[in-house]
């Protein structure tokens, strides 16, 4: 927090009193292909498609979107159900992804940033990423795919961005699972000591 000149908050916290400090546990999901079910009965939007770390702070915002971008493709194509989603997950899942793997590279969490934020990346680059991010999204819904003008959020940037991360998202899921595997290990442990075997 220093780092992004933010010493008041870290004196907040300091004096906070131990009992008015409340942790919740920080969940995300990997970036989904899809957003609709087979038939097309279901479509998902909000965080039930690309829920986020908080970071960025886009969560809200991306459902906003969702909503928007799903009713214009009920307005262009109904009652054309697959036209309607096809129009609704093209436009929205790389620009959901994009900032959901934002989201995930902010989470501080090293074995998932480290595959995610692109290399070689200084503070000071870092700092113009995340404020070329902001200048995107807020040009919604014009430049919904990336923006040519910008550094690192451009649309070709956006999509090897997305095919970056499908790498990192299988890596994420290793993490995942190996984090479940050492619980079930120690667990298994625990209970064979109880046993006394």
């Amino acid at each position: 927090l220093e780092q992004y000149g933010l010493r008041d908050v870290i004196k907040a916290v300091q004096a906070t009193p131990e009992e008015g400090i409340f942790e919740r546990a920080m969940i995300d999901r990997l970036p989904l292909e899809q957003w609709s079910s087979q038939g097309g009965h279901v479509v998902l939007l909000g965080d039930a498609a690309h829920a986020m770390h908080s970071g960025p702070g886009q969560g809200g915002r991306m459902a906003f979107e969702d909503a928007h971008q799903l009713a214009l493709a009920m307005e262009a194509h109904w009652p054309n159900v697959p036209a309607v989603l096809q129009q609704y997950q093209a436009v929205r899942i790389p620009r959901a992804t994009a900032v959901q793997n934002y989201a995930a590279e902010m989470s501080g969490l090293e074995s998932i940033y480290s595959k995610l934020r692109p290399a070689g990346l200084d503070e000071g680059t870092i700092r113009e990423r995340m404020m070329e991010l902001s200048r995107w999204l807020n040009q919604y819904p014009e430049k919904m795919l990336g923006d040519p003008d910008l550094k690192f959020w451009s649309p070709e940037k956006v999509a090897a961005g997305l095919a970056a991360a499908a790498a990192a998202c299988d890596s994420r899921a290793e993490v995942a699972a190996s984090a479940v595997a050492a619980e079930e290990v120690q667990a298994a442990t625990a209970v064979t000591a109880a046993a006394g075997v």
